[in-house]
């Protein structure tokens, strides 16, 4: 009883924590665009600074993930988790405050400390005494950062047009200051100690070569990804020449919606990984997406812009969950921790790359953030046809043994 009233505290936490940040997504553009001096306000500039904010953050996230992962590790992640969600809170409320253009990249840098909570949830989620519920406890953990971007930039892009950019900050930091005083003052759930062991060795079945495939065809997934979502408000408001003021509610919406999408198809694509062809499925998807891109640079509605979107996200959502899922066939329980942490430390990298990119093409043009967007998706084509992918492994039968003749052979290929 104890152990789940904790688990429900743990997860509303990180759904608060998330919900905050999220509320941010719509208004960065706006932000600076406040902040640049009439002089000097320019839509390469806008660009530039819009992606150097949206980049700070998952930047700040891959520098010190190797941190986390060993305070999480020696059993730190509780007090952390508190400490980040309040911090988290004052910076974001700080932004609110900013007046020069190095102060937001500055506090955006600070918040990619918040943004590794989910490593610190994750941590805490399977030491809760729960053994048999830890593997369904860390999915919810992912399954509330996916809910909290359905709502939190709608909410955020609609308080925004009526409080004010500011104030919304401010708002998103007293809900992750509420986030981190619920984990504070109502879980005192005593955690199960950490395993510091060392794992056994083990002659790794995947060489070197292949992990860099892997990685970087995740890379450039997640920057294909991440090219869209932070400068979508520049695109609206310079390329559609959406009115100033409904700027923020436009971007929110849109960003809940992708967000609901690809919450969606993560779902879908999870259930049905094991019945696809996975290369074939990913190439695809990368060319589907490549398509999608083009249309979205050459809509000048924004009702219809949001329906390219929607499907967008919802492909690129599935590209990634299809290449955790095929991470996840790996033989043993040593080779699928180590390709699936391999991706997870260069989602971050991409996540930060992907802005950048998209900053020098909308320098350019706004409507270059789909276009970069559709390049880096299809750019991962060649190393994704280059993957070793193992098949997706036989159910165990009803009997509970193989029979000789029933052995599991699993062919590095589709």
């Amino acid at each position: 009883m104890f152990a789940r009233y904790a688990a429900f505290v743990l997860h509303l936490s990180v759904y608060l924590g998330s919900f905050a940040l999220a509320m941010v997504l719509p208004l960065l553009p706006m932000l600076i665009d406040t902040l640049l001096d009439e002089k000097h306000a320019s839509l390469s500039s806008l660009s530039h600074w819009s992606g150097l904010a949206a980049a700070a953050t998952p930047l700040m996230v891959a520098l010190t993930l190797p941190v986390w992962m060993t305070a999480a590790r020696q059993g730190h992640a509780k007090w952390l988790l508190r400490l980040v969600l309040v911090i988290g809170g004052v910076l974001l409320a700080s932004l609110a405050k900013v007046q020069h253009l190095e102060q937001v990249v500055l506090l955006r840098l600070g918040l990619g400390c918040v943004a590794c909570m989910p490593i610190l949830a994750v941590a805490v989620a399977p030491s809760l005494g729960m053994p048999r519920f830890a593997g369904r406890l860390t999915g919810w953990v992912r399954l509330m950062i996916q809910a909290s971007l359905v709502l939190g930039p709608p909410l955020g892009g609609l308080l925004a047009h009526g409080i004010g950019v500011r104030m919304t900050l401010v708002t998103a930091g007293l809900i992750s200051v509420t986030a981190g005083l619920i984990m504070t003052v109502a879980f005192d759930h005593p955690l199960s100690a950490p395993d510091t062991s060392e794992p056994e060795p083990d002659k790794e079945r995947w060489p070197a070569a292949q992990r860099t495939v892997w990685s970087g065809a995740m890379l450039l997934l997640q920057a294909g990804t991440a090219a869209v979502g932070p400068l979508l408000a520049l695109h609206l408001m310079e390329g559609l020449e959406i009115d100033y003021d409904r700027v923020t509610s436009w971007t929110g919406v849109i960003l809940g919606a992708m967000a609901l999408s690809g919450l969606i198809t993560s779902l879908c694509a999870n259930l049905i990984a094991d019945l696809l062809p996975i290369r074939t499925t990913l190439v695809i998807g990368c060319v589907l997406a490549m398509g999608l891109t083009w249309l979205m640079a050459h809509t000048a509605d924004k009702v219809v812009l949001m329906a390219w979107a929607i499907a967008w996200s919802g492909v690129m959502t599935a590209l990634i969950t299809l290449m955790l899922a095929a991470a996840g066939r790996h033989r043993t329980m040593r080779e699928r921790l180590s390709m699936l942490g391999w991706l997870a430390a260069v989602e971050p990298v991409g996540a930060a790359l992907g802005p950048l990119a998209a900053a020098w093409g909308a320098a350019i043009r706004p409507q270059a953030i789909f276009t970069l967007s559709g390049i880096i998706t299809l750019a991962a084509i060649p190393l994704i046809t280059a993957m070793k992918i193992p098949a997706a492994q036989a159910p165990m039968p009803a009997l509970g043994r193989f029979a000789p003749s029933q052995e599991i052979v699993e062919p590095l290929s589709d």
